[in-house]
């Protein structure tokens, strides 16, 4: 499995790019649409996975959708949240879309699409439409975790006991690298360490 990282200019948010046997997920789409098919190269994409709805996550998934035609996988508050300028933090941005080609999670399943087979876990705090993907070893945390340090719980919907679940959850997983929304990978190691800062000092905000 190969993985690449697209840095955007939309806040520096990070696309990824997964590809294995032929086939490639996107993970997120703050990218140029450019950008993500010159790294997709002659594979095949089958699938779009959001990590939530803010709107430098999400720029471009209506040019993503028309030039893959697949599905997006994304919690259903997420259309919410991409819909609105006031929770998306887009100012005049919004998301104009329609319900169909999307894979709505409720709570943390096992996903299936062409050769990728991998979990989705439910990690709100962030934003309520949170959501985590374990891939083999790779999980890809979005907004909720970052190299050294989190994601914010003070804009709209955040909810710092969410958080604070959310990172007890991921402290519990075993992966090899985490990928994150901004910045650089980390390891397992480097986040069990960050993890546990903030489970701590979230925990003493109570």
């Amino acid at each position: 499995m190969k993985i690449q990282q697209i840095v955007s200019d939309i806040l520096e948010s990070n696309t990824f790019v997964i590809i294995d046997k032929g086939k490639a997920l996107i993970v997120d789409a703050g990218a140029p649409l450019d950008d993500v098919v010159k790294a997709v190269g002659e594979n095949k994409v089958v699938g779009i996975l959001l990590t939530h709805g803010h709107f430098d996550h999400t720029y471009h998934l209506l040019e993503y959708k028309e030039k893959f035609k697949c599905p997006v996988v994304i919690h259903k508050h997420g259309i919410k949240t991409m819909k609105s300028p006031r929770l998306n933090y887009g100012e005049a941005f919004s998301i104009k879309t329609n319900d169909e080609d999307y894979v709505y999670l409720k709570q943390d399943s096992n996903i299936k699409i062409g050769p990728f087979v991998f979990q989705a876990f439910m990690t709100p705090g962030h934003s309520p439409c949170g959501v985590s993907y374990l891939i083999e070893d790779d999980f890809f945390a979005g907004d909720t975790v970052f190299h050294k340090g989190i994601g914010r719980t003070d804009l709209a919907e955040s909810d710092d006991q969410q958080m604070v679940e959310s990172l007890k959850k991921i402290a519990g997983l075993k992966f090899k690298t985490l990928h994150s929304g901004h910045s650089v990978d980390s390891t397992y190691e480097e986040q069990q360490r960050n993890l546990s800062v903030y489970i701590k000092f979230l925990s003493r905000k109570k």
